[in-house]
């Protein structure tokens, strides 16, 4: 995943989702990160080709489960801003930023 850039707030996001996957069962946290490796290298490989989420940003759904990664481009390299279950408001991730 060296071909993109996470912010603060993105990693944060997704190690709370790992935590919260892990508690409902532990091998389910290691399927979680294994899908989300693959979304990250669909957003690197195809990003540009993903519909925008409204006019901030872009996202895109990790597969086979409910949650989003939030990402935009920085000089053409994906910036993943946030990591959000899809009961998350839609623009929550705005004031985390960086």
């Amino acid at each position: 995943m060296s071909d993109c850039t996470f912010t603060a707030p993105a990693v944060r996001d997704y190690f709370a989702a790992l935590r919260h996957y892990a508690r409902l069962r532990p091998k389910e946290a290691q399927r979680f990160a294994q899908h989300f490796e693959y979304t990250v290298h669909r957003i690197i490989t195809e990003g540009l080709r993903i519909p925008r989420h409204g006019y901030d940003c872009y996202a895109i759904v990790v597969f086979d489960y409910s949650d989003y990664i939030l990402y935009d481009f920085d000089e053409n390299r994906p910036v993943i801003v946030g990591v959000a279950n899809a009961h998350r408001g839609p623009d929550y991730w705005k004031g985390q930023r960086l």
